[in-house]
């Protein structure tokens, strides 16, 4: 749930659905060689474990965590290996598609926005001040370093006159980069980029 204010009277609580699009899991190798199926240590940093591209549509995928149980089924680890454990390369993009907003408002056109956002897995990227909150509680923090948008029309995301426009386009060029190094295919990025001429 994503809390959106438009104004100090008026508040909308702008509801998503997040599905995982695809991720890489590197793991650092234990002392005794893994068993010779999985892919030996390459520049990642680690032997990859597993990975996902999600294949459907974005209507067609099921909700972040029934995935996650789903692919557990074949790779059990996703379950049992912690941050520490994988390799700094190891990384997830999640999709944010609208569904509705309360209470109904007119400009319907502003909260139709979408987002694609990539988050590291390993907590060797995490930055000391969040390293210390996630200390204070069980869950870990993953903030994104990289995010593209779509449909994000008006003033509701980003303030005129401020540095937005510029934090936007240095988190699209963060993710393309990204997506280049990984040589990893996209589709909905590649749609979001596409489209970027509808926005604002």
């Amino acid at each position: 749930m994503v809390r959106v204010h438009q104004s100090s009277f008026n508040p909308e609580t702008k509801q998503f659905n997040t599905t995982l699009l695809l991720y890489q899991l590197y793991k650092f190798p234990p002392t005794n060689p893994f068993p010779a199926t999985e892919t030996s240590v390459d520049n990642h940093g680690g032997i990859l474990y597993c990975q996902f591209n999600e294949p459907t549509s974005p209507y067609s995928r099921i909700p972040f965590s029934e995935k996650v149980y789903e692919l557990a089924k074949s790779f059990p680890a996703l379950f049992t290996l912690k941050s520490s454990d994988v390799s700094a390369d190891s990384w997830m993009s999640v999709a944010w598609y609208p569904i509705y907003q309360i209470p109904q408002v007119r400009n319907v056109k502003e909260l139709s926005a979408c987002f694609l956002t990539y988050h590291k897995l390993s907590t060797s990227s995490i930055k000391p001040k969040e390293e210390a909150e996630n200390n204070l509680g069980s869950e870990i923090k993953l903030p994104p370093f990289a995010m593209v948008s779509y449909k994000m029309f008006g003033t509701l995301w980003t303030n005129s006159g401020s540095s937005d426009q510029n934090t936007i386009h240095s988190h699209l060029n963060a993710a393309a980069s990204w997506l280049n190094k990984q040589n990893f295919c996209h589709p909905d990025f590649d749609f979001f980029v596409s489209h970027r001429h509808r926005q604002y």
